[in-house]
């Protein structure tokens, strides 16, 4: 906590990651898992700004007994191909989550705290809409708003042969949230990484680096292209790419042990 990364530099035996309050820390490989406004990207590619979807997001949570009509255990979706909303309950039922995605009138900011404006989200779900779904929005009392935001696919997480810094998470693959898929991906990531990387020596810290890149590229990348083209189906009022099997039918732990 309260330790900021501004810099990064290696060497033949160790990785040097330096904080904004002059402290430092070194390690065997450095991971860079610092969201989509990664300091360490600039270490392994070219920046770029993060790409403005034209969305934003309310998101938030309220207890489940404000809707007292909310079937048992249900999720709910809705689509008018311009917005849309999502509710699940959570904690054992007693929450329901919310997050309803509508065009920005404004680029606005990728935060994770900024407020948004429960009237302005009744309004945007407001006439028109199916009754549950007017009964949710109308029940919000606080809720934050969220840019939308990804970026194009890195053409490498890593530093190639001679490097001890991936990228992981966001940070090498952030996506729109329409496969629902970023936390999933970064969690591959995390186990896949770690498999790779059991028992190896320090010496062969680089070579693994490259190895996890092939691991994880392309199927992120994936969700990412698959992320956008929801985005398309749904703005056309058609039914978005969920549940397929090569989303869920994957092993990363065994791929990550059929390439060692």
């Amino acid at each position: 906590m309260n330790h900021r990364c501004v810099a990064f530099r290696q060497d033949d035996d160790r990785a040097v990651v330096t904080f904004e309050n002059g402290e430092s820390a070194e390690g065997d490989v450095v991971v860079g898992a610092d969201g989509i406004h990664s300091v360490l990207q600039q270490y392994v590619v070219e920046p770029r700004d993060p790409v403005f979807s034209g969305l934003t997001a309310y998101r938030g949570v309220m207890p489940a007994e404000r809707v007292p009509d909310w079937p048992d255990g249900a999720v709910r979706f809705w689509n008018d191909g311009t917005k849309n909303l999502l509710v699940y309950p959570v904690r054992r039922g007693e929450l329901l989550n919310f997050v309803a995605f509508t065009a920005a009138d404004e680029q606005t900011r990728e935060s994770w705290s900024a407020p948004g404006d429960p009237q302005r989200l009744a309004v945007d779900f407001g006439d028109g809409w199916d009754l549950l779904a007017r009964k949710v929005v109308s029940q919000v009392d606080a809720t934050f708003r969220w840019g939308i935001y990804d970026r194009e696919t890195l053409r490498q997480w890593s530093q190639w042969s001679q490097g001890r810094l991936a990228l992981l998470g966001d940070a090498a693959h952030s996506m729109l949230p329409y496969m629902g898929q970023g936390a999933n991906q970064a969690i591959e990531d995390g186990m896949g990484l770690a498999t790779l990387l059991e028992g190896v020596s320090t010496a062969d810290v680089p070579h693994v680096l490259v190895r996890y890149q092939t691991l994880r590229r392309d199927r992120a990348a994936r969700f990412q292209q698959g992320s956008r083209f929801n985005v398309e189906l749904m703005a056309a009022d058609t039914a978005p790419i969920l549940g397929t099997p090569w989303m869920y039918d994957y092993d990363v732990e065994a791929e990550a042990r059929t390439l060692r």
